[in-house]
């Protein structure tokens, strides 16, 4: 999305879903048990669905907010067996 000649929320490589599925594996990775992380998305140009499709787990709950209610706040919770096997 541009305003005014600048484009807001960065851009996103080839690769992108390579890249954000290798990050939230690594963010399960550092995060302790039963720890918690939230996500923000802007859905303006990728689908909230695709990026939820990356994650290692479904997220707890979701909120979306702004004024075209495009971005989406997830919570995830890592509990206690969550990826043993991919650590």
């Amino acid at each position: 999305m541009k305003r005014s000649g600048i484009k807001f929320y960065g851009r996103l490589l080839p690769d992108w879903e390579g890249d954000l599925a290798a990050a939230f594996r690594e963010c399960f990775r550092v995060l302790k048990d039963n720890g918690v992380l939230v996500f923000k998305w802007c859905s303006i140009e990728i689908p909230v669905a695709k990026v939820i499709a990356l994650a290692p787990i479904p997220p707890l709950f979701g909120h979306t907010s702004g004024k075209r209610q495009q971005t989406h706040w997830m919570t995830f919770l890592k509990q206690n067996n969550d990826l043993s096997g991919r650590r």
